[in-house]
């Protein structure tokens, strides 16, 4: 008898327990990395009571994560950042309808809802329909840096332009509704250089060419008839698809340390002697080095402030983008550590090799990875902006920077 009222009342406990004690399925919770018209509806109903400060885009990012946080926190819900049954229904009340078991197979059949968006993204954004955009575009190739951040930088500013020009829009580094909806939810083209093209890549790529010899004229930052006979000459050596197209393949290559240099000309070696010895590019890179270390030494004791590039305050990676770009030399802005392993410019072996113009990098004393750079100006010294002295300054490669020198690149 005894063990008959222990069952009944094991049973009446169990019924009593509420749903949500037991665990909830993986389709009836929302978490960070979702994407769907439930994320969007969640996203709406978090709007409208003003825990999410960014407009619904359908895309379960960090604000919308902080908004279900902050929700939950208020509510005396249980606090993981994720929208299981407890929290929606919290959250909906009489309108809570669960998640159907089918959810993934909606997705599956392609019948999620497009996100709207409302607004254009521009530079100073933030936010997860800026955390989306930035993970798209590094999908499509467009996106280089190491980091989502879901700031809308420089870097995401150039890698939408690219977008733009590769999928035929208006180039204006902002993104509108349909260029939003194109880019999240459509087939946008991957990333692609193509002959008629502008910009600071092109350029770029440009100068490359021209440092494996295929290029003689100069870097103008248009892809014109004469880039294109470069680059298919590149692909041929180099074993690619001949096509004149630089694509994934072609880039992957060309800012690779195994890119084959061009085969040498015997018109080019009698262009380079005798009296038309002074026509050559040595004296204009020369004086480029010139220009870009006196550009750096304008910029002495200006104030050290952490991600900035001028004109009046620098962290050390902005004095030197600064410095390039003010003498005409298109780069992008990056980390320190991005510039070191930039394959574009040529690896100094040691030390003992440095000349004036070269880019040294730094660790810490604590890690070893790269976390500052600095400018060769020749005579054992280098200039950068440098938060000990909280300033742009000028040290010697002893001591501190002689112990924990990594490597150096040349641009010139």
């Amino acid at each position: 008898m005894k063990k008959l009222i222990s069952i009944v009342l094991l049973t009446l406990s169990i019924l009593l327990i509420p749903m949500s004690a037991f665990a909830a399925e993986r389709h009836e919770i929302l978490k960070q990395g979702d994407k769907d018209k439930w994320v969007l509806e969640l996203q709406e109903a978090l709007y409208e009571k003003g825990y999410l400060k960014v407009k619904p885009t359908g895309y379960y990012g960090t604000d919308t994560q902080s908004a279900v946080i902050a929700y939950q926190k208020d509510h005396d819900l249980r606090v993981d950042g994720k929208a299981g049954p407890e929290t929606l229904s919290s959250l909906y009340g009489d309108d809570y309808e669960p998640i159907p078991e089918t959810r993934f197979a909606e997705e599956d059949d392609n019948e999620t809802v497009t996100p709207k968006y409302e607004d254009a993204l521009k530079v100073g954004d933030r936010g997860d329909t800026v955390t989306a955009v930035q993970e798209a575009l590094k999908k499509y190739g467009y996106y280089y840096y190491e980091k989502i951040t879901g700031y809308y930088g420089p870097i995401t500013e150039e890698a939408v332009r690219k977008f733009q020009r590769s999928n035929e829009l208006t180039e204006t580094g902002s993104l509108n509704e349909d260029e939003l909806a194109l880019l999240l939810e459509g087939r946008p083209k991957y990333y692609v250089m193509y002959q008629g093209d502008k910009g600071d890549d092109i350029e770029l790529m440009q100068q490359r060419l021209r440092t494996l010899g295929y290029m003689d004229s100069s870097s103008t930052g248009y892809f014109g008839t004469i880039t294109l006979a470069a680059v298919k000459e590149f692909q041929e050596v180099n074993g690619l698809k001949v096509d004149g197209k630089v694509g994934k393949d072609t880039r992957a290559i060309l800012y690779s340390e195994d890119a084959k240099k061009a085969p040498e000309k015997a018109e080019n070696k009698e262009e380079t002697t005798g009296e038309n010895k002074e026509e050559t590019e040595e004296p204009v890179e020369k004086d480029m080095v010139t220009k870009f270390i006196d550009m750096a030494k304008a910029q002495l004791g200006k104030e050290y402030v952490y991600s900035t590039e001028g004109p009046d305050t620098f962290d050390c990676s902005g004095l030197v983008y600064y410095c390039l770009k003010n003498i005409g030399y298109k780069v992008s802005r990056m980390s320190s550590r991005s510039y070191a392993k930039f394959d574009a410019w040529e690896d100094v072996e040691s030390k003992a090799d440095l000349k004036k113009g070269d880019l040294v990098f730094f660790c810490s004393s604590k890690s070893t990875t790269i976390s500052h750079i600095a400018i060769y100006i020749g005579g054992g010294e280098i200039i950068h902006a440098i938060p000990s002295e909280n300033s742009v300054y000028i040290s010697t490669l002893t001591g501190y920077w002689d112990k924990y020198y990594v490597s150096a690149k040349r641009i010139f």
